[in-house]
């Protein structure tokens, strides 16, 4: 039920005028919360046209309240990068940097915030909810 009222409370944020939107600073805050919960997986990765899912099977991410997150695969540490959130014209970025040159190099990016519950994490590159062909990732909780 807490992951619908957060999805719905997206859905009435991007449909609201300007003066009648939620505090971003209150949704960065649940979404911190939610991240930094446990470990995740990703669920769904679709890159420039393609399904990349399959390439991220079994990595385990796990983002700490200072910005890091670690990556996993097989129990062992592999990478670390960082994470960051900030507004943006009245959106919720979620930037995720590895280092270039590794596979999870691909991740880095400034993505929009299209959606998040207690289990799951939705960014999309593009800030255009209503677009199925952006380049997106869903991490789950595991």
């Amino acid at each position: 039920m807490k992951r619908l009222l957060i999805i719905f409370s997206f859905l009435i944020f991007f449909s609201c005028g300007e003066d009648e939107r939620p505090d971003l600073d209150g949704v960065i805050e649940q979404f911190t919360v939610v991240l930094t919960s446990g470990d995740w997986k990703i669920d769904f990765f679709f890159d420039d046209d393609d399904d990349k899912t399959g390439e991220y099977e079994g990595y385990v991410f796990r983002y700490s309240v200072n910005g890091q997150v670690e990556a996993f695969l097989d129990g062992q540490s592999v990478d670390t990068g960082t994470w960051s959130t900030r507004t943006q014209d009245g959106a919720i970025l979620f930037i995720i940097n590895f280092p270039d040159g590794t596979p999870l190099g691909e991740l880095s990016d400034d993505w929009f915030l299209a959606g998040f519950g207690d289990d799951i994490i939705d960014l999309q590159e593009e800030n255009d909810l209503d677009s199925v062909d952006e380049d997106r990732i869903v991490f789950v909780l595991i």
